[in-house]
């Protein structure tokens, strides 16, 4: 945390809206995130899922963490939220639409290492 100015990260807040979510404040991450001395691209993760990321939080709790589904523009293409210790037999209708093949993310991710 030391290397940024300011020290604290800007306040953010997720903003519900029709197409899913944004932050509120985002500029000000993109801002903070330029004045670093190291490459920092706020968004990026999220904005390298095809289609956009999505978050599923539990209600009545902070959204913060919804963070992580931001894309570049600060975007959460979509937003759900389930009740607090929910049934883990109750399906999730976003996380039944992601896909993911983390072989082709990580080429080498089913090769062993050995050790010397």
């Amino acid at each position: 945390l030391s290397s940024y100015s300011p020290e604290l990260p800007p306040a953010i807040l997720l903003v519900p809206d029709q197409r899913g979510a944004y932050f509120r404040g985002w500029m000000e991450v993109n801002k903070r995130a330029a004045d670093a001395p190291a490459a920092i691209e706020p968004g990026l993760l999220a904005g390298s899922v095809p289609g956009g990321a999505a978050y599923v939080g539990v209600n009545g709790q902070p959204l913060a963490d919804a963070v992580i589904a931001a894309d570049r523009a600060g975007r959460v293409e979509q937003l759900s939220s389930s009740p607090s210790g929910g049934s883990s037999s109750r399906r999730c209708p976003l996380v039944a639409q992601v896909t993911a093949n983390c072989a082709s993310c990580w080429p080498n991710a089913n090769q062993t290492s050995s050790s010397s």
